[in-house]
């Protein structure tokens, strides 16, 4: 009898681990197409969108590169580079400097913002050069 326990004991264990296996291979397989998806749904973005205390300031094409002063509120400044088709802060006034620590970005809908000098930093696709809004999501009666 001791011996067809054991024997009942290693089947559960094959198939506890077989288990495991299959749970594992699925999560990575998850992760790879998660990872394949957020690769491709983004697109990159055409222009950098420059707002200083949420008024346009400035529009640059993402293809040219350049180094750019931006002049926040408060007397401060930030830097701004684009390069390789990426822009990004490389200097600022303000104390925390989290905007440089946010790195490079790309892709539509990607920012950087400076809190201490208001500045968001943005990727676009167009140039929206006018701060006014053109699509209304509301209607006023």
């Amino acid at each position: 009898m001791k011996k067809q326990d054991h024997i009942r004991q290693d089947v559960n264990n094959s198939k506890k681990n077989s288990y495991e296996i299959i749970f594992w291979i699925v999560i990575m397989a998850v992760c790879v197409v998660l990872f394949v998806l957020s690769r491709f749904m983004y697109k990159t973005g055409k222009y950098v969108q420059v707002r200083v205390d949420g008024k346009i300031v400035a529009t640059y094409p993402l293809e040219v590169d350049g180094e750019y002063t931006i002049k926040g509120s408060n007397e401060g400044y930030n830097t701004l580079v684009i390069e390789d088709e990426q822009a990004y802060i490389l200097e600022a006034s303000c104390p925390d400097g989290l905007c440089i620590k946010q790195g490079r970005i790309h892709r539509r809908s990607q920012s950087i913002i400076c809190l201490p000098n208001k500045v968001v930093v943005e990727i676009t696709d167009d140039k929206g050069e006018s701060d006014e809004q053109e699509d209304v999501d509301a209607v006023a009666k």
